[in-house]
């Protein structure tokens, strides 16, 4: 049985800010890969949509709580296991006959102050031609946003009432910068194996953004590695890290050593 993938769990690569093309391959894509609920993603059945008050409600308060924790993607139209709990099973669709796009987004645009730059998917599916999955593309709040006079947070997987002091908190977002680094390795090989110039090296790619609203004027960041190099009598293995610099992938090679990197950080 293959393992369940989480969405952070993948390569930095992978987590780039390239716009996802939402198509029904890549939802069935996230089936088949078992990519698990996390903070920034969550998975609903057809029968979240509903006319009646309790669901509209459910509604608002799911896409607040994601808004107020670091933003993500609710997908409306996927079936998780009864019994699993957080792992996508099926494309359940929903006809858009009885729940439009503009319904969808008439239910969120009732949260306050209205969410700027929310984005909703519409995905065709097969089934028939009334088949479809919503995909909302929630960004990260940089105030607080009140669901039906109430503030929720999103936690792992489920969404909750927010303490007094992280409303503040949330709403203080715009006052303070946010650096986000993140990592990722990837394998490399120069050289013919079994001969003295064959070189194999682990590479750290070291990407710093600023995910924030203010400009960022130093930052810095200390990597130690022990232990990092290792040869025999054909080969060496070394680890090269990717710093983020004004020319394109500055390079420094470590060898049991510490690298510090500072700078200044713009919004982009």
């Amino acid at each position: 049985m293959s393992k369940p993938k989480s969405v952070e769990n993948q390569s930095v690569d992978q987590q780039s800010n390239q716009e996802i093309k939402w198509t029904q391959a890549k939802l069935e894509e996230y089936i088949n890969d078992r990519v698990e609920e996390s903070l920034h993603l969550d998975y609903k059945a057809a029968g979240a949509l509903d006319m009646t008050e309790e669901k509209r409600k459910e509604i608002r308060k799911d896409i607040s709580a994601m808004v107020n924790a670091d933003g993500g993607h609710v997908i409306y139209g996927i079936k998780e296991f009864q019994d699993k709990n957080h792992l996508p099973e099926k494309i359940d669709p929903i006809d858009r006959t009885k729940f439009s796009k503009e319904w969808l987004e008439h239910i969120i645009s009732n949260i306050q102050p209205r969410i700027s730059d929310l984005i909703i998917h519409s995905v065709e599916i097969s089934t028939s031609p009334n088949h479809v999955v919503y995909i909302v593309e929630i960004p990260r709040g940089t105030t607080a946003h009140q669901s039906d006079y109430k503030y929720y947070r999103r936690y792992n997987f489920e969404a909750c009432l927010m303490d007094d002091y992280k409303v503040k908190e949330v709403i203080n977002r715009i006052n303070y910068s946010d650096v986000d680094i993140r990592f990722a390795l990837s394998l490399g090989a120069r050289g013919e194996d079994g001969t003295e110039e064959a070189v194999h090296f682990r590479r750290i790619h070291v990407i710093v953004k600023n995910a924030g609203n203010r400009i960022v004027n130093h930052y810095k960041v200390e990597l130690t590695f022990d232990n990092v190099v290792s040869s025999d009598e054909y080969s060496s293995e070394t680890i090269l890290v990717e710093l983020p610099s004004r020319v394109d992938n500055a390079r420094e090679q470590l060898v049991n050593t510490e690298i510090g990197l500072s700078g200044s950080l713009y919004i982009t």
